[in-house]
C-alpha cells in the first residue's frame, strides 16, 4: 500500500508540468563523440519525500520515455512518465558527459546526471522542490 502511495505521489508531483507537446529530433547517432539527441527509455525511483528518506521497499520504479533534441550544448527534452508529459530545457557537455534539464510549473523539476560511454546510458538524480523536498534516482538508455 505504501509503495502505491509513493508511486502516486511521484505521478502527482510530476503532473505539474503536464500539457506540453513539443516534438523532439529523432537522431540516433551513438558514437562516443555524438550528441544525446534521440529517444531514451528509463526508470525513476523516489529516495526521499518531504525531507525523509524513503525505505527501499516503499518506492516503486516509475518507467518513462524521453526524446532529446540538441543544438550545440543546449537540449530540449520531451518527457513522458505514465500518462503525464513534460517539456524541459537544459544543457549537455560533451567534454565531461554532464547533462542537466529542468522545468518550472507549480514547482521546479530538475534532472541531472552523467551520460555513459558511447552516449548509450545516463544515470543521475532528480528533484522536485515541493514543501520538504522530493527526489530520487533515474537511469535511461537507448
Amino acid at each position: 500500500m505504501k509503495r502505491h502511495f509513493m508511486a502516486a505521489l511521484m505521478v502527482v508531483a510530476m503532473a505539474g508540468f503536464c500539457g506540453c507537446d513539443g516534438e523532439a529530433d529523432e537522431t540516433t547517432d551513438t558514437g562516443p563523440d555524438s550528441s544525446v539527441a534521440g529517444t531514451w527509455s528509463g526508470t525513476m525511483k523516489a529516495t526521499r519525500f518531504m525531507g525523509q528518506p524513503v525505505a527501499a521497499g516503499d518506492s516503486e520504479v516509475v518507467p518513462f520515455t524521453m526524446s532529446i533534441s540538441q543544438s550545440g550544448g543546449d537540449i530540449d527534452v520531451s518527457f513522458q512518465a505514465n500518462e503525464y508529459p513534460g517539456f524541459f530545457t537544459g544543457t549537455f557537455s560533451k567534454s565531461d558527459g554532464y547533462i542537466q534539464f529542468s522545468a518550472t510549473a507549480d514547482y521546479k523539476y530538475q534532472f541531472f546526471g552523467y551520460v555513459g560511454f558511447g552516449n548509450r546510458s545516463i544515470t543521475g538524480q532528480w528533484s522536485v522542490n515541493i514543501p520538504g523536498g522530493m527526489g530520487g534516482t533515474w537511469q535511461a538508455s537507448r
